[in-house]
């Protein structure tokens, strides 16, 4: 009957103890839960945000594809002109490569940032559905589809620059001549 008083009152004491423990628990675990899907959710608006800004920039210079190719006819014709005398325009026909390089860098650029762009689950795929590569959200967290949109941007911002660069100075090199 010791035994049995001592199991009764330890049963109390413990039924104390979760008594107010669980309540705490709960809570800590709800808010747990709560504060991770806000980061998750605000990573993958985050990333459906700058996915879109990629496709904005994209869109914005992708049209200017067709001047970098007139660019680089231009140049082409004007070194084609040129290298009848090559020992006389050695410089000019130095920069019209170097010129012709960078445009085919920049061309180069867009195609490869095209092929290996990822998109967003959520975001506007349909618009561009031949950027069919989706970072799954089975094998990536929100947060590496996060750095992934990020470095897409990067890359893209980059792509922009390196075209209206190029651009830019064919086209003056071109007026010079």
């Amino acid at each position: 009957m010791n035994t049995s008083l001592h199991t009764r009152i330890q049963s109390r004491n413990n039924a104390k103890i979760w008594g107010k423990s669980l309540p705490m628990l709960l809570a800590i675990v709800i808010t747990s839960l709560l504060v991770s899907c806000g980061t998750s959710n605000k990573s993958n608006e985050e990333a459906i945000l700058l996915y879109n800004e990629s496709m904005r920039i994209h869109d914005e210079v992708m049209p200017r594809m067709d001047e970098m190719l007139k660019v680089e006819n231009g140049l082409k014709a004007l070194r084609d002109s040129l290298a009848v005398d090559t020992v006389a325009n050695a410089s000019r026909l130095a920069e019209i490569n170097t010129r012709l390089t960078e445009l085919d860098k920049a061309g180069k650029g867009m195609m490869d940032w095209m092929h290996n762009i990822q998109d967003v689950p959520g975001a506007e795929e349909n618009k561009h559905s031949h950027h069919s590569k989706t970072a799954s959200a089975e094998t990536l967290t929100d947060e590496q589809v996060l750095k992934i949109q990020q470095d897409q941007k990067a890359a893209i911002e980059q792509v922009k620059m390196a075209m209206e660069s190029s651009i830019d100075q064919g086209k003056a090199l071109l007026k010079t001549n």
